[in-house]
């Protein structure tokens, strides 16, 4: 079997695949249907509504768990996958982020709440 097509799904609906063969023949795949994603992270396990704002941002934006967090690791990484800052903070609610020397761009924000499920989010710096 050959290597095929890849389809990101970004806009809620019903999806399903559709193969037609060299001799003509279709047969389809079951479908599967996609909820568009919350704005908010709820993280079930920590009970942590995790949102940043505002994204994009110039100067700073806020990383706001939701409730007052025991101990959390925040990580900026660059596209590259390369660690930009990295943070420990504890007993608190929130954490600024700063520009400070960092270049427009695209970057990620790695977040894990109380060594529980690590959340990835897309930050956007203008």
């Amino acid at each position: 079997m050959q290597g095929g097509v890849t389809y990101n799904v970004y806009s809620a609906g019903t999806y399903y695949v559709q193969v037609t063969d060299g001799n003509g023949c279709v047969i389809e795949s079951n479908s599967f249907k996609y909820d568009a994603p919350p704005l908010s992270i709820d993280e079930a396990s920590t009970g942590v509504t995790l949102s940043i704002y505002p994204n994009p941002f110039k100067e700073e934006t806020t990383v706001d768990f939701g409730r007052a967090v025991k101990q959390a690791s925040i990580k900026v990484v660059d596209v590259f996958g390369k660690i930009i800052e990295e943070y420990s903070v504890a007993n608190t609610d929130k954490h600024i982020l700063k520009r400070e020397n960092k270049a427009s761009g695209i970057y990620f924000v790695e977040i894990e709440v109380e060594h529980q499920e690590k959340t990835i989010c897309k930050l956007i710096i203008e």
